[in-house]
């Protein structure tokens, strides 16, 4: 015999059917970026969380690592990182002083926005203990010991965040005092440093059905996590709900839309400052087995772009640079981004170009031509200006 459905699920299901079929003929402009060989691998790669300036990412993996293989195939889970350098991630490793004990699991639950406070249960795959609580400096996890004991509990806590200020912690719990299954939770430091006593999030985020996964947005104006309940396309799916502050909280969860929520548990999201690329894992066709961790770009926040600036002189005193035409194209393929003329008086110019790879082509009467590649960086690699004097030679 199969497992049966009772009625209230077979409904739940119908319900998750309907509220997909109408995501799904809005979908939001966004677009997946799989982050890759360096980060993901054939087994599932999960609970991406990153810093607000992309800096680097920490998250879980049950890859075939030399750890203990579960009866379901994939091996105990263990805390991956992976910093930025000239805009590109490197390859993830083991995240140094998690201790990643190959007999048990370790899952990072949450992080806060600076990287600096790392949250992460360990113990057997699927079982929560205590969510701890541990410093991050210099690429190795220190101080490692339990949040406060009002935070753990002998109920089940699943997950947690910071906010920026590390003053407030968001949690999960099943607890009583809830509106059912697991919600998130609120505790604040009091003046004297100690925490104060939880607070329910109240019933504008949490349902009768499961929360997961709180995360804020940088600005604290949002508040991101996952739902079974409120307008969810199938599982869980990601929300966010703005700061209200007349009520002081949190109110009016909008569902993120498709193709961000699938049919499939979508779970822990984070967002980096600028708003336009956000964090998440996922079943997509083009990935490398199980959950795959993608970066979404939000196309409809605009991209954060970089001022190329300089000035152009003769580099023999005797010879005087009259006028000059800049063109500048795309690397990869040649196409022409734009053509610029500097300054007439100062020849000076000024040249706003989004990530991605320029070849800049400078020509002037009676000097020879010069040309420079110039790469715009993203993630934490990104520079609001870069400047670049070029000196001609006459011919």
């Amino acid at each position: 015999m199969g497992s049966e459905f009772s009625v209230e699920e077979a409904q739940i299901e119908i319900e998750y059917c309907e509220n997909a079929y109408e995501l799904m003929k809005f979908p939001k402009d966004c677009t997946f970026e799989n982050l890759g060989a360096h980060i993901n691998s054939a087994f599932p790669d999960y609970f991406p969380f990153v810093t607000i300036d992309e800096r680097f990412i920490a998250y879980t993996s049950t890859r075939d690592d030399g750890s203990e293989k579960l009866p379901n195939g994939t091996y105990a889970s263990n805390i991956y990182f992976s910093e930025v350098k000239e805009g590109e991630y490197q390859d993830g490793i083991p995240m140094p002083g998690a201790t990643n004990d190959p007999a048990e699991s370790e899952v990072i639950v949450g992080m806060s926005g600076d990287g600096s406070q790392i949250l992460l249960i360990k113990g057997e795959e699927g079982v929560s203990g205590d969510i701890l609580s541990a410093d991050f400096h210099d690429g190795m996890l220190e101080n490692m010991k339990p949040l406060d004991q009002k935070v753990n509990s002998k109920f089940r806590e699943i997950a947690a965040s910071y906010s920026l200020d590390g003053n407030s912690i968001y949690f999960v719990s099943d607890r009583p005092g809830g509106y059912g299954g697991t919600d998130i939770w609120i505790i604040k430091k009091l003046p004297n440093g100690k925490w104060g006593v939880p607070f329910n999030a109240s019933p504008d985020v949490n349902t009768e059905r499961d929360e997961d996964f709180p995360n804020l947005s940088p600005d604290g104006e949002f508040l991101y996590f996952s739902s079974k309940g409120h307008f969810s396309m199938g599982g869980y799916d990601i929300f966010k709900a703005k700061w209200n502050l007349d009520s002081l909280r949190f109110v009016n969860p909008r569902n993120l839309g498709y193709p961000i929520n699938s049919v499939d548990d979508d779970m822990n999201f984070r967002i980096s400052r600028s708003g336009r690329y956000g964090y998440m894992s996922a079943l997509r066709k083009d990935g490398y087995g199980d959950y795959d961790i993608y970066r979404v770009t939000i196309n409809e926040v605009e991209s954060e772009y970089s001022v190329l600036r300089g000035e152009i002189t003769s580099a023999e005193p005797q010879f005087d640079v009259l006028s000059a035409e800049i063109t500048v194209t795309y690397l990869n393929n040649g196409e022409l981004f734009g053509i610029y003329t500097p300054n007439p008086n100062s020849l000076r110019y000024v040249i706003i170009l989004p990530p991605g790879e320029f070849e800049v082509f400078v020509d002037s009467p009676g000097f020879e031509p010069v040309s420079f590649e110039v790469k715009i960086l993203g993630k934490s690699s990104f520079q609001p200006e870069i400047e670049r004097d070029l000196k001609l030679v006459a011919k």
